[in-house]
């Protein structure tokens, strides 16, 4: 309906509806939603078995709706009464729950396996907490140090957001960011970081050249309500800009890159840095790198962990920094954990570091201590 509009995308519903009736008159079938169907069978089946290959080859084909020919797409989830479930509500929303894993594998049908369920109903408990984490005070940021390659200074920080539910206890960010970025959570959560990196800015009183930089989804990057936010601040620290670094994936400006492209250069304009975090994990081209408009580019830990043992992935660590300072951008390479690692950095002429070998993550009082012990002088990013 969204894509064809209400009339055809009905016409289309009520045609695939009568080839599921017409599948098989031994099976029990219904509409269960909008554009969603059950089909009940008695013998037990396989992914293998002639009659999924059947209702495969039965759905599809593009459907003719007047003049046009609309192709279609199916996922399939199937559960197993009474070992997967005896309650109805059960067993639909095991179906529906391994109709999305199918459709996330890209596969046509996935069968509902142990744990599924449990999973679906976890993320379902942290969307449902993640609301009101920031209002509960669960949320806090930590700082890793940015530190300059060859004086050891330390310029920076990112700021990574974590969640200690008083409900679920401890969420990595791996689990709930995904879930907050498919939910649209992301853009409350993005404005509380905005907010809490200009409060901890104030805190440390950063000087001229010292940023802290801030993660930003495709999401965030396209949203109206984080130049809002950037309004507000401003409103209160009129220097926000000389101090924040936004970075943000290549996956982030390649989903739409003309939008990106526009956003960036807005923020450019404003004054703001802006970093290619994960660089070499996404999926841009050059051509593309070629007109995004950053200040820095940070190399995943990826490629960092055997820049010392593999010389595939020193060249390409060198072939990287070689190109971002081609195009005028510096780099920082994440996921520094030896001595070994930050010397091959060096002799690559990398201008900063991120890593366990120099601190881990801190809250900001720690990170303040941090300053005392490792800054002389800051220096610009």
């Amino acid at each position: 309906n969204d894509t064809l509009g209400q009339e055809v995308g009905d016409l289309v519903l009520k045609q695939v509806a009568q080839r599921i009736i017409d599948f098989d008159e031994q099976c029990l079938s219904a509409r269960i939603g909008g554009d969603e169907f059950a089909l009940v069978f008695e013998q037990e089946l396989s992914e293998k078995h002639k009659l999924i290959q059947k209702l495969y080859s039965f759905l599809e084909k593009p459907v003719k709706v007047g003049e046009s020919d609309y192709p279609v797409s199916f996922n399939v989830g199937a559960v197993e009464f009474p070992r997967q479930g005896k309650a109805f509500d059960t067993l639909l929303r095991r179906a529906q729950v391994s109709a999305q894993e199918a459709k996330r594998q890209h596969d046509f049908v996935f069968f509902y396996t142990e744990g599924l369920d449990e999973q679906h109903l976890r993320k379902l408990d942290i969307l449902e907490h993640l609301d009101y984490a920031a209002e509960n005070d669960e949320l806090t940021l930590l700082l890793q140090p940015k530190i300059e390659t060859q004086s050891g200074k330390t310029i920076g920080a990112e700021a990574l957001l974590r969640w200690n539910s008083e409900k679920l206890g401890f969420v990595g960010p791996d689990e709930f960011i995904p879930l907050a970025e498919q939910s649209g959570l992301i853009k409350k959560l993005t404005q509380w970081v905005f907010r809490q990196s200009a409060d901890y800015l104030r805190h440390l009183n950063a000087p001229d050249g010292f940023s802290l930089s801030i993660n930003l989804s495709a999401i965030d990057l396209l949203s109206d309500e984080i130049l809002s936010v950037i309004a507000e601040l401003e409103e209160d620290m009129p220097a926000l800009n000389r101090h924040l670094v936004l970075e943000v994936t290549e996956s982030a400006i390649v989903s739409d890159p003309d939008a990106a492209i526009e956003r960036l250069n807005w923020l450019r304009e404003k004054g703001y840095q802006v970093s290619i975090d994960d660089y070499g994990t996404g999926y841009s081209s050059l051509a593309y790198l070629k007109r995004f408009p950053m200040d820095s580019l940070k190399i995943d830990k990826a490629f960092i962990d055997d820049i010392t043992t593999s010389s595939k992935d020193r060249s390409m660590v060198a072939s990287i920094i070689g190109m971002a300072h081609n195009l005028g951008l510096k780099v920082i390479a994440e996921g520094v954990e030896s001595e070994a690692q930050l010397e091959q950095l060096k002799s690559l002429e990398c201008e900063y570091i991120q890593g366990f070998y120099y601190a881990k993550p801190m809250p900001a009082d720690s990170f303040i201590e941090f300053i005392k012990q490792h800054t002389a002088d800051v220096v610009d990013v």
